[in-house]
């Protein structure tokens, strides 16, 4: 709250089930409770970093771009899974030709 009697109150509502860029609204009343000013969101341009936040996540785009982000996180996921089952393979191989290793003595 303001700290004088003649400041207005200003609000930020946040709009969680909003979809799309910029889910803040902006709010001004005075202390009569009149309205000053309504910012509605996303009104207030899209700046770089909003962009690649909501871009980033697919919320952007709506359905379609979520179901890109999920596929792209799903395909990393893979990278992963298969980068570890690699290493885990040539690990075990690596071992098992260490143990079945032959010496040969060419001294004689």
């Amino acid at each position: 709250m303001p700290h004088q009697d003649s400041d207005a109150v200003h609000f930020a509502i946040q709009m969680k089930n909003y979809i799309g860029i910029g889910t803040v609204a902006g709010l001004m009343l005075d202390r009569s409770g009149n309205a000053l000013y309504f910012t509605p969101a996303g009104a207030a341009g899209i700046s770089p970093a909003t962009f690649i936040r909501f871009g980033h996540t697919g919320e952007a785009w709506g359905f379609a771009g979520q179901t890109i982000a999920a596929l792209a996180s799903l395909g990393g996921a893979i990278l992963v899974w298969t980068g570890l089952a690699l290493s885990l393979r040539r690990w075990k191989t690596a071992r098992s030709r260490k143990r079945n290793r032959v010496h040969i003595d060419f001294t004689q």
